[in-house]
């Protein structure tokens, strides 16, 4: 039965994806196909996103943030002069992960689906955090149903919070919360969002994203500093288990399709008890299709030892992007990701590279380590801003091109954290040899918010020319 459903809820994936721009906007603020995205930042941070609007536009106040108490409609605890928006703090949540909105760039809210190996179809209700600047309480959780694993997940939480003075869009913000959750969860959310690879699973059994369930609950508080820095604490505690493949279906096989689905690996089974602290920075222009400034992300965790639990190690991960004009309709877009620990890694946390995102010009996930290094380079031509006045048809169209470099590796001393790593300060010319740096180069060419990648390795370890189809930005 749970196949059948599945091979249903293709078809209605599928009708959402090839709708019309307009019908997809409809639908897409109903149908949320971009996931639960948690590659390193679980559903348990505080969602404390301050004055960036969730869209690139100017945010409309919707009603419900008008229904305070005075006289005027507004909050008695709103600044004067200014609509204050119960909205304004979302999307903190998902930036560790893939870093940008989804190609609707609509925050999920409300029915949302998508589609996998593991779940199958997948269907729910999200409540998402809203920080009402009268109340002081802001609640946030989801429900939902998977048709192949015909069993439910859910996420609910609590915060208690706070603004320093009357609420405003450049207010500092404190939260204390609490989550109890039972999920299907990934660490691959960097990687491509949840409707990209809902298109891909649904289309061409092609599921980019590895899966294991995660049951716990977690206690957290997090410091918004005026919408551009925010500090999270989180204690969590958390079983997880392997999941296997449930479903093998696609809405109509056609010559691009696999013959099966990759088998989702196993994890180790354990009991992690943990203490994380994460930082994050963002002073882009815009969320969805930035042209300027910084995007940083910096995590640690330490589970076991004097916490208990199943596994003992310490991991530290980092991912810092710039977003650089260089002239008219020029851009640069940068990004160096670092990651290491200290201890024995659970298999879920190892380090992966190669394909989308990462190598482009070598196999899905070819490396794999406990110690990671990774840099990206982008440039790109706005064909409207380039050639202006007309001189070249290039409306909405953008050319560019990508350098890739970066190694995935086991740590020969798992205890020494920096294994390998200082190489990148103390030894330079050490780097190319000891770290095996794998490099790619390739050709992008952007319509409207879909992307041709073309990519080739500069060795002899990669597949080729390898070609991949996107929906919007890769870093």
């Amino acid at each position: 039965m749970g196949k059948i459903a599945s091979t249903l809820f293709l078809g209605f994936v599928l009708t959402i994806f090839s709708a019309p721009s307009s019908l997809s906007a409809l639908v897409g603020k109903a149908l949320r196909l971009d996931g639960v995205d948690d590659f390193v930042e679980t559903p348990d941070a505080p969602d404390l996103r301050n004055g960036a609007p969730i869209a690139d536009e100017e945010m409309v106040v919707p009603p419900s943030a008008k229904s305070g108490s005075g006289a005027d409609g507004k909050s008695p605890h709103q600044a004067p002069g200014r609509d204050w928006n119960p909205d304004s703090y979302r999307g903190w949540e998902r930036r560790w992960d893939a870093g940008m909105a989804n190609a609707w760039n609509i925050e999920p809210d409300g029915l949302m689906g998508r589609y996998n190996r593991v779940e199958g179809g997948y269907l729910a209700w999200n409540l998402p955090r809203t920080y009402h600047s009268g109340t002081g309480l802001a609640n946030y959780g989801e429900v939902g149903y998977s048709l192949g694993q015909e069993e439910f997940s859910y996420r609910a939480g609590a915060e208690v919070f706070s603004f320093y003075k009357p609420a405003n869009a450049e207010d500092n913000l404190v939260t204390v919360g609490g989550e109890l959750h039972d999920l299907t969860d990934t660490q691959d959310g960097w990687v491509l969002t949840e409707e990209e690879n809902s298109f891909n699973a649904a289309l061409f059994r092609r599921d980019f994203r590895d899966y294991y369930r995660r049951t716990g609950w977690s206690i957290y508080t997090g410091h918004n500093f005026g919408g551009s820095l925010q500090v999270t604490g989180r204690y969590g505690w958390d079983e997880f288990s392997s999941l296997s493949n449930s479903v093998d279906g696609v809405a109509f096989d056609n010559r691009f399709t696999l013959d099966a689905f990759r088998r989702n690996p196993a994890i180790d089974d354990v009991q992690i008890r943990s203490l994380r602290a994460d930082i994050q920075l963002d002073t882009r222009d815009k969320r969805h299709d930035p042209d300027q400034g910084w995007f940083a992300n910096a995590m640690f965790e330490r589970a076991g030892g004097v916490l208990s639990g199943d596994a003992e190690f310490k991991r530290y991960l980092g991912d810092l992007r710039r977003y650089q004009p260089v002239g008219r309709g020029t851009r640069v877009d940068m990004r160096l990701r670092v990651g290491t620990a200290n201890g024995r890694l659970p298999s879920q946390f190892l380090y992966d590279l190669g394909g989308l995102s990462t190598l482009r010009g070598y196999g899905f996930k070819q490396f794999s380590g406990d110690r990671m290094v990774l840099l990206n380079a982008e440039y790109w031509i706005d064909g409207d801003a380039y050639w202006q006045h007309g001189a070249m048809p290039m409306e909405d169209m953008a050319m560019g091109v990508f350098f890739d470099m970066g190694s995935a590796w086991f740590a020969d001393d798992a205890q020494n954290s920096f294994d390998r790593l200082d190489y990148l300060v103390n030894q330079p010319p050490r780097i190319e040899e000891d770290l095996d740096l794998k490099k790619s180069f390739g050709f992008g060419i952007k319509l409207g918010d879909s992307r041709l990648n073309i990519a080739r390795a500069l060795d002899g370890d990669g597949q080729g020319w390898a070609f991949s189809a996107r929906f919007g930005r890769t870093l």
